[in-house]
């Protein structure tokens, strides 16, 4: 599970955070090769913000500004992504799915 920040503006104060998610972008891409040999596809998920463990700490008016621009993501809609690539045949490998509401579309 990366980030949407990875293509969305990230918040001030992230930097490490989204570089770390970077290199485990970039990492999947490279596994998703290596392995393809195993019959083992390697992709990720880059959710934009949900209210988790992460975010319970992040200030309310910040939450609703992010809600006045789009939907706030359920732990269950990105649990539903993953399955999906999980299930998915070795034709979809070293994908990286965001799932951010069209925000930042690229």
């Amino acid at each position: 599970i990366l980030s949407a920040a990875l293509v969305n503006t990230p918040p001030i104060g992230s930097a490490v955070y989204v570089a770390n998610k970077a290199y485990l972008e970039e990492l999947t891409k490279v596994w998703a090769v290596e392995n393809l040999k195993f019959n083992i596809t390697s992709n990720a998920v880059s959710p934009s913000l949900m209210l988790t463990n992460l975010t319970a700490s992040m200030d309310e008016r910040l939450i609703e500004q992010i809600k006045n621009d789009r939907p706030l993501l359920s732990t269950e809609e990105v649990a539903e992504s993953v399955l999906f690539l999980v299930n998915a045949g070795q034709q979809i490998n070293g994908v990286n799915l965001i799932i951010n509401a069209a925000g930042n579309i690229k």
